[in-house]
């Protein structure tokens, strides 16, 4: 083991004795060494430092059969990969129940990295003196401001693994935390959290059935009023096509029964004067001359 692992391993134990927990170091657990073991309760926790790649799966398995749980610490000194069988090896960070164990020189925001040739002087190999803030970050989940996401955080160390072994902060292996850049992977959330972001979910949920249903509803009342006017339209054209109907046979009966005027076919008619007695009619005819002697002697 390099420096850094023994150091991490009696700092990791004196901050669960801290805690009250008892912690044990290089403890055997079916054929292999656990870097410390935790008695919690309902089940223990085995705590790994691992600065080096390792099969992360097929170990966190094996506690797994024993009945123990498995938090990774991964030192930012280093940066581990999964040799774990299979084609698809992700990052054991954002895959594995393990977090990402971080050196400052100050419990704020704003500390600084403590860069390895410090810690391996001051720390490591040092005596102790120069203090060191460890933090647990990355995959520590923080609910958002709207409650319907969470994003990466950090804590101190001792915080971190008080919540871890109490219970309250647990390993979600579902995609849970987001980073800025819109990738998602597993991580440690908070059961008070999880129920706010799950109450969240089903209100957002809700709204947006209600906003639908209010909708829908809508449309239907548009469509109801619009066939209604289309309806009035129409009945209102059949009203007056009755109408005419009406005046049309209303008119065909009276011209049936108003007796007919008699017609007029003579021809036009020469104004006269009424003052002037009629013209005799003249006969363009002449009487045979024989006629006109008997009649002058007959008279």
């Amino acid at each position: 083991m390099t420096d850094e692992h023994l150091w991490l391993q009696g700092k990791l134990r004196e901050i669960c004795i801290e805690l009250g927990y008892d912690a044990e170091l290089e403890v055997d657990v079916a054929g292999a060494r656990v870097d410390l073991r935790v008695e919690s309760a309902p089940f223990p926790f085995a705590f790994e430092v691992q600065r080096v790649s390792t099969d992360f799966t097929a170990r966190r398995q094996a506690r797994e059969q024993n009945g123990m749980r498995t938090l990774w610490l991964l030192p930012e000194s280093d940066r581990q990969k999964n040799t774990a069988k299979g084609k698809r090896k992700r990052d054991p960070l954002f895959s594995e129940p393990s977090v990402r164990l971080g050196y400052r020189d100050g419990p704020s925001a704003d500390a600084k990295v403590l860069t390895v040739d410090q810690l391996r002087s001051d720390v490591w190999q040092g005596d102790g003196s120069t203090e060191v803030h460890l933090i647990a970050g990355v995959t520590v989940g923080k609910l958002g401001h709207d409650k319907l996401s969470f994003r990466s955080s950090r804590l101190p160390l001792q915080a971190f693994l008080q919540q871890v072994l109490d219970g309250s902060r647990e390993w979600y292996p579902q995609r849970a935390i987001q980073g800025a850049n819109g990738g998602t992977w597993a991580g440690w959330l908070l059961g008070d959290d999880v129920k706010k972001y799950k109450a969240e979910v089903v209100a957002v949920r809700e709204m947006r059935e209600r906003r639908e249903e209010a909708a829908r509803a809508a449309a239907e009342e548009a469509a109801r009023e619009k066939a209604d006017r289309e309806r009035e339209a129409r009945e209102r054209q059949a009203a007056a096509a009755r109408a005419e109907d009406d005046e049309a046979r209303a008119r065909c009966e009276r011209e049936q029964r108003e007796p007919m005027a008699p017609r007029d076919i003579s021809g036009p008619r020469e104004a006269t004067d009424p003052a002037l007695p009629p013209e005799p009619v003249r006969s363009n005819s002449r009487k045979p001359w024989w006629r006109r002697l008997l009649g002058f002697f007959v008279g």
